[in-house]
C-alpha cells in the first residue's frame, strides 16, 4: 500500500533514550474535544458525530476542499501531512485525525530498537520515534494537537501483533498529553484485532475485497472482519476502512468499482456493527491517476451518492438501538436460499431495517408486529439505499404459524434484488378499535 502509511512508532527509534521534560498543550482546551461514548459513538464538542472520512494522500491538503464538497466531514492523511494540510481541513470545516507515523508499519527501515527492551526502555523510545518529516510524537502534538478540527491520531497501520505493546506506550503517551482527543489505528488482520484492544480508542479494519484476477476477495469478508473486530475490541468501537478504488499502483487491468461495490460494503460494515466509515484512498479512486477524466468523475459520483446516504443515515447510526421489535419473515422459495444480511435499529420511534443482498437471487420478506394478537402492526417504505430495493405493498401471509394450521392475514412485503443494499423505515400502525368499542 504504497499511499498509505502507518507509524510504527516502533520500528523507527533511536538508539539514545531520553526523556523530554517539556508538556504539551493539554486538549482540555483544544479547539474540538472528542471522546467515545459508552455506546461507541464519537462525540465532538458534545455533540454525536457519524464519521464519514477518507484518507486524503496529500501533503498539503490540495484535495479537502473538494471531499467537503462531496460530503466527507472528516480526513486523515500520512505522517509527511504540512501545516498547511491542517489549515486546509480546516478551512473547509472538516474534522482531522493528525498523523504520526512512518511509511507503512511492515517496514522495518530501523534497526536499532529491540522489541524486546524493558518495558520502561520501550516506553521512552516512544517519545523518540519519528515519523517522515522527521517529527517526535511530542513535537507532532505541540505543533498540531491544539489546532482548529483536530479531534484526534491516527497512530499505527497494520502493525503486527507482536508490536502491540510498544502500541500501548504510544496510545498512553497520546492520552496522557491529550486527553480530550481520540486515538485510532488499522489493522487488516482479523486473527490479531484482540491484541490491539489495549493500544486504541478506535480500531479501523481495513478490507479490500475488489482485487484483480484470483486475488478478488468475497465481499462477505467486509460483514466478517468488521463483526470479528467488534467482537474483539469488547465495547470499543470499530470504524471500516473502506475500499476506493484500484489500491496498488501495481494492479493492473482493474476495473473501476461500481456503485453497487461501493454501497455494498458501506452497508455490510455497517450491519455488522461499524460506527464509522473511512475511505482509502484519494489516489486510488483514480487508479493512481490511470483513469481518464470522465471515468474518476464518474466515480467520484457514485462516492458521492454512498456519501449522502450515510450522512442521511448518520442521526439513526449515533443514536438507534439494536432492536428485536419487529419481526422480518424471509420467503425463500421450497426453503433454500441465503437470506441478507440485516441489522434493525429503533430510532426517535421509528425503525430501520438495514439490508444487504450479496447474492445472486432477489428475496422477499413480510414485515410482522412481535405481539401474535396484533402481528399486522407495521407499515414499511424505503429510506435510502439502492433501487433493488422495494416495498411491493400487502401481501398475503402467516401471522401465527404451526406444524398443523396458520393464521392468514394481510403484510407489508418488501423485496431485496441481488446485488444490492439499503435501508427500509418501518412504523407502527395504529391498533383498531373492536367493534364493540367503534362508532
Amino acid at each position: 500500500m504504497t499511499h498509505r502509511v502507518a507509524i510504527l512508532c516502533l520500528l523507527l527509534g533511536i538508539s539514545a533514550c531520553f526523556s523530554y521534560t517539556t508538556s504539551s498543550a493539554r486538549a482540555d482546551d483544544a479547539p474540538n474535544r472528542a471522546f467515545i461514548r459508552g455506546d461507541g459513538t464519537l462525540m465532538i464538542d458534545g455533540q454525536p458525530i457519524f464519521p464519514i472520512g477518507i484518507y486524503t494522500a496529500s501533503i498539503h491538503g490540495e484535495t479537502n476542499a473538494e471531499m467537503a464538497r462531496l460530503g466527507f466531514n472528516m480526513v486523515t492523511t500520512g505522517g509527511d501531512a504540512s501545516d498547511q494540510y491542517f489549515k486546509s481541513a480546516s478551512d473547509a470545516e472538516l474534522y482531522i485525525l493528525a498523523p504520526h507515523y512512518i511509511w507503512a508499519t511492515f517496514r522495518a527501515d530501523n534497526k536499532d530498537v529491540d522489541l524486546n527492551k524493558h518495558e520502561k526502555a520501550g516506553f521512552d523510545l516512544a517519545f523518540t520515534y519519528k515519523n517522515q518529516t522527521p517529527q517526535t510524537i511530542i513535537e507532532s502534538l505541540e505543533r498540531w494537537d491544539n489546532l482548529p478540527g483536530v479531534i484526534g491520531w491516527y497512530l499505527a497501520e497494520e502493525p503486527k501483533a507482536a508490536y502491540s505493546e510498544p502500541l500501548e506506550f504510544m496510545h498512553e503517551l497520546v492520552k496522557s498529553r491529550t486527553p480530550g482527543h481520540i486515538t485510532t489505528m488499522v489493522s487488516a488482520e482479523k486473527v490479531w484485532y484482540h491484541h490491539f484492544r489495549n493500544a486504541t480508542d478506535v480500531l479501523m479494519v481495513d478490507v479490500y475485497p475488489y482485487r484483480p484476477g484470483d486475488r478478488a476477495q468475497p465481499e462477505i469478508y467486509t460483514y466478517d472482519h468488521v463483526k470479528h473486530a467488534v467482537e474483539a475490541m469488547d465495547g470499543k468501537p470499530v470504524w471500516l476502512m473502506a475500499q476506493g478504488g484500484c489500491m496498488w499502483k501495481k494492479w493492473e487491468n482493474v476495473p473501476p468499482m461500481t456503485l453497487a461495490n461501493y454501497r455494498n460494503q458501506a452497508y455490510l460494515g455497517l450491519i455488522a456493527g461499524a460506527k464509522g466509515y473511512i475511505m482509502f484512498s484519494h489516489p486510488t479512486v483514480s487508479h493512481f491517476e490511470k483513469l481518464d477524466k470522465k471515468t474518476e468523475a464518474q466515480q467520484w459520483q457514485k462516492i458521492e451518492t454512498v456519501v449522502s446516504e450515510l450522512k442521511k443515515l448518520s442521526p439513526i447510526l449515533c443514536d438507534g438501538r439494536v432492536s428485536d421489535e419487529v419481526r422480518v419473515v424471509w420467503k425463500n422459495e421450497n426453503g433454500k436460499g441465503q437470506n441478507p444480511l440485516t441489522r434493525l435499529l429503533a430510532y426517535d420511534g421509528r425503525f430501520y431495517l438495514l439490508v444487504s443482498n450479496i447474492g445472486t437471487t432477489p428475496v422477499k420478506a413480510q414485515i410482522l408486529g412481535t405481539n401474535y394478537g396484533y402481528p399486522n402492526a407495521f407499515e414499511a417504505k424505503v429510506f435510502t439505499g439502492s433501487a433493488g430495493i422495494r416495498v411491493l405493498g400487502l401481501q398475503t401471509g402467516d401471522a401465527t404459524q404451526t406444524v398443523n394450521e396458520a393464521q392468514k392475514m394481510e403484510f407489508p412485503t418488501i423485496v431485496v434484488e441481488p446485488d444490492t443494499s439499503g435501508v427500509f423505515e418501518i412504523t407502527r400502525r395504529p391498533a383498531p378499535l373492536p367493534s364493540s368499542l367503534s362508532p
